[in-house]
């Protein structure tokens, strides 16, 4: 299993060495300097050394620590025993062929100079990818060997997939839906088999206004899908002010998709004009209630601790099936009596609003249940945090009293998370173990399926997919049946690979894990080991 470091309070750090052999400097940007008692960076007397790179076809090369960062050709100086780890990034629908020079093979390429050296990397379009089986070999890297091949090819119209459902009773046929509002059907091949545009109400749509953090943010199937066809959409429907779950019902008749049917289920209704801290998870509990993980509406962090608001809460309720009908009912077990009064559409109840199951959230955009229990990846103010609860309890997990892991002696009553990483301290530990990391800075934490699967050699058994937005590190911690870790050994390789605007990560029923990246390309992978 990939594991990582478990610490009191439960901050993770990321384990020591790594399997890339890659090396880091204490300032990376900087190889050929020292810092000395807080001083300004000084040259070090050491000699110096050229690194050249070119690049052959669509693609491109950069390095850690940073110099090499170039299609075409590009050299660098770097002074002497620098290890230098040069990653290949093939273009959109390109492959990478392999290094010449210095570096052989198609992984990370780690050169340490004695002397000045060279290397080339080549890329071509490679054969017409099979996205049923898997589709173009785009890179091996991460500590544990992983790959990325695509299932998506570039070039898709009105294509940025946020998240994806695989239809029951096939390995290849899933739908995807793109922030702006399409939902595309794909079913084995690289390019959808059509899309279905939801974006009007007018036109038969569910209403969805996208741009920054707004948009269509989340497709859940019913569990009764074979027989119902009901599809469920967390979305934003009015600008900066409401966000939504809605249904439709799928018709897959003649081979194509349409959605029709749709129907309001609950309405999240901002107090303020904010458009962001929407929220955005959507998932069914085994015993059939829909869950939805919603943010605390940007305008007022105040509202996560507001019981006659449903903004920074988990809401769950029981939506009617009925065509034409978006009630639902309130389940025991939620934090206040099904008694009060519903909170649907309303910025205010009068009452404590009986949706609620838990609270004390920020922006809670990813949600995902495994068993009993319930995750949520919850974006912080100076703190990413991962959550989990049992869905039969309803806890509180303290926003904005307070912004990851505390004593319980100095703020008791509140749910720590089990994952948390600080943007200046663990964050940048993650990037260190990923040499295409940037150093923008962390800022929206994302969460994916706990791996039930049996490939991968059995290294992913029973680990929990997070991974940063903006930076891009991909990880995963072991959790066992309670949620809580089991990673506390400190086995180090943790870090899985490398992807850009992750949206989510889902367990596929041919036991691979699907990945869509919203941009970078606008693309959906699937988790190989080459």
């Amino acid at each position: 299993m990939t594991r990582l470091l478990a610490l009191p309070a439960a901050l993770l750090v990321a384990g020591c060495g790594g399997g890339s052999g890659a090396s880091v400097d204490a300032d990376p940007t900087r190889p050929d300097a020292t810092v000395t008692d807080g001083a300004a960076p000084v040259p070090d007397a050491a000699p110096r050394f050229t690194l050249g790179v070119t690049v052959t076809g669509t693609g491109a090369v950069t390095s850690t620590p940073a110099g090499i960062d170039c299609p075409g050709a590009c050299s660098q100086a770097y002074a002497e025993g620098t290890r230098v780890t040069l990653l290949a990034v093939p273009g959109a629908g390109q492959q990478f062929d392999g290094w010449g020079g210095a570096c052989a093979g198609t992984g990370p390429c780690t050169v340490t100079l004695a002397a000045d050296a060279s290397a080339s990397a080549a890329f071509s379009a490679g054969a017409a990818p099979d996205c049923a089986n898997g589709g173009v070999l785009l890179d091996t890297g991460g500590t544990s060997g992983f790959g990325r091949q695509y299932v998506a090819a570039a070039g898709i119209a009105n294509f940025a997939p946020i998240d994806l459902a695989f239809l029951p009773g096939s390995t290849t046929a899933f739908l995807a839906i793109s922030q702006g509002g399409h939902v595309h059907y794909f079913d084995g091949g690289c390019t959808p088999v059509n899309t279905v545009d939801v974006r009007s109400a007018a036109s038969g749509g569910i209403g969805v206004i996208s741009g920054g953090e707004q948009g269509l943010l989340n497709i859940e199937l019913h569990p009764d899908f074979a027989a119902n066809r009901l599809v469920f959409f967390y979305h934003t429907t009015q600008a900066s002010s409401t966000n939504s779950v809605s249904r439709m019902t799928a018709d897959l008749g003649g081979g194509m998709l349409t959605l029709s049917d749709p129907v309001r289920i609950v309405d999240f209704q901002k107090a303020g004009g904010a458009s962001n801290h929407n929220g955005g998870g959507l998932a069914f509990a085994p015993d059939g209630t829909l869950l939805a993980s919603v943010g605390d509406g940007g305008s007022s962090s105040a509202s996560a601790q507001n019981d006659v608001m449903l903004l920074g809460k988990v809401v769950r309720v029981v939506p009617s099936l009925a065509a034409g009908t978006g009630a639902y009912t309130i389940p025991a077990g939620n934090l206040f009596p099904a008694t009060n009064a519903p909170c649907s559409g309303m910025a205010m109840g009068g009452a404590p609003c009986p949706e609620i199951l838990a609270k004390g959230l920020r922006n809670p955009f990813r949600m995902s249940v495994d068993g009993d229990v319930v995750y949520l990846g919850d974006v912080g103010s100076g703190t990413e945090e991962v959550n989990s609860f049992t869905y039969a309890t309803t806890p509180n997990f303290g926003w904005p009293m307070h912004d990851g892991p505390v004593a319980s002696s100095s703020l008791p009553g509140y749910k720590n998370p089990i994952v948390a990483y600080r943007r200046s301290v663990e964050a940048d530990a993650f990037r260190m173990e990923d040499p295409m990391a940037t150093e923008t800075g962390s800022a929206s934490v994302m969460i994916g399926d706990v791996y039930r699967g049996s490939r991968y050699g059995g290294m992913l058994a029973s680990s929990l997919f997070f991974a940063e937005f903006y930076d891009g590190f991909v990880r995963a911690v072991g959790v066992d049946a309670s949620g809580a870790i089991t990673d506390t050994d400190g086995v180090p390789g943790a870090h899985l690979f490398h992807e850009n605007a992750a949206a989510s990560f889902v367990e596929g029923p041919d036991g691979y894990v699907y990945i869509t990246a919203l941009y970078d390309p606008p693309m959906v992978y699937r988790l190989v080991r080459p």
